[in-house]
């Protein structure tokens, strides 16, 4: 097993055995869930009223929209010699540390057509609404589509969806509200984002967990207006149609998730670092709650290695300030503590942040700290 970082390669693994009893009492109730819901994208309602700073944004991007594309998921490609020019800075390692390519890339730009385009001001303690990306997207082969999301990071009357992209039509879709799909109403605390991977098993299904936009986390009178947590949730893209299999986990929402396709287990991390493993075809929760003395599991970056099974991620531990990699033992339900940590970078221990999906040629795992 190798992990290789930008700068160095480190390799020795040493077993902390730790051990806890699983919280098999939290099983989604079988009455409830799942819920197959069959619906399609419907337009959202713009702002009546919007505010000066969000008149100027629609007026700038307005101006700026030369290409029409701003309203109309129209996309276009630009492909230029000027890509193939470095800054001077790079230029001069060109040759020893690395060869420039002679066709420049052929990158494709759309603007997603996700409403509402314009948002009006926050009210009370909320944040202004804005769309933004923050999961991983996920490769169809069977159709060649690209799947990721979108969501306006809202509180209340939130907008989230899976976004598809067809690169050989060149065309943008948009699935159903992910909140009305949930049954959420306007006055009912909603999910904001998507902020875990979009992962495939073998099917059509495309698997995610939902992560509310409240930090550090849901205001009690959020919590009384019924919102319980962040959901696990399939979107079949072939159909259409979702599949919510509920809240896992009461009280904890997810930034952080993947799925394991060979083992069809999902796991996940919360804000607090809570961990999630979920049994995907029995439903059944392996491991739901903290981590056990001296481990706490970032809740940025899960690396699955396809071949073993295992899972690994950074400690966030206050006592442990070179976060050492953590390794979940999905077969024993257990956690390890390695002797192996990511580079540090200016004089600070790094913590992963990103990695490969799989294994390269090489048997090595890629992945960037922060």
């Amino acid at each position: 097993m190798k992990f290789q970082f930008l700068s160095t390669l480190l390799a020795i693994l040493a077993i902390f055995a730790t051990t806890h009893v699983a919280s098999q009492s939290l099983k989604i109730p079988q009455n409830e869930y799942p819920k197959k819901i069959q619906k399609s994208y419907v337009p959202a309602p713009e702002a009546k009223e919007l505010g000066e700073e969000e008149l100027k944004n629609r007026e700038t991007a307005e101006k700026l929209d030369t290409h029409k594309m701003l309203y109309t998921g129209k996309v276009v490609v630009d492909q230029d010699k000027s890509m193939l020019e470095p800054p001077e800075r790079v230029a001069q390692y060109e040759g020893d540390e690395y060869v420039m390519a002679e066709t420049p890339p052929m990158v494709e730009f759309g603007v997603i057509p996700a409403t509402p385009f314009w948002f009006p001001e926050p009210v009370d303690d909320h944040h202004r609404a804005m769309w933004a990306n923050w999961g991983q997207s996920a490769y169809y082969p069977k159709n060649g589509h690209f799947y990721t999301s979108i969501g306006d990071n809202g509180s209340y009357d939130a907008h989230l969806y899976v976004v598809e992209y067809d690169p050989e039509a060149k065309e943008i879709g948009l699935s159903a509200e992910v909140n009305e799909v949930i049954g959420r109403p306007d006055d009912m605390f909603s999910e904001g984002k998507i902020h875990g991977w979009l992962d495939f098993i073998e099917g059509p299904e495309l698997w995610f967990c939902t992560y509310w936009s409240k930090y550090p986390e849901v205001h009690e009178e959020d919590w009384q207006t019924g919102y319980r947590g962040g959901h696990i949730m399939t979107y079949n893209v072939e159909t259409g149609d979702f599949t919510d299999y509920g809240v896992p986990m009461p009280r904890a929402s997810w930034p952080a998730s993947r799925v394991d396709p060979n083992r069809r287990m999902l796991y996940a991390t919360g804000y607090y670092c809570e961990f999630l493993a979920w049994d995907i075809d029995n439903r059944k929760v392996h491991w739901a709650g903290h981590q056990p003395d001296g481990i706490q599991m970032s809740n940025r970056v899960l690396l699955i290695d396809d071949k073993t099974g295992m899972l690994y991620t950074s400690n966030r531990h206050e006592d442990d300030p070179e976060k050492h990699f953590i390794k979940y033992d999905p077969y024993k339900n257990r956690f390890e503590l390695t002797e192996m940590a990511a580079p540090p970078t200016d004089g600070q221990a790094g913590e992963m942040r990103a990695s490969t999906i799989r294994r390269n040629s090489d048997g090595i795992f890629y992945g960037v700290t922060t």
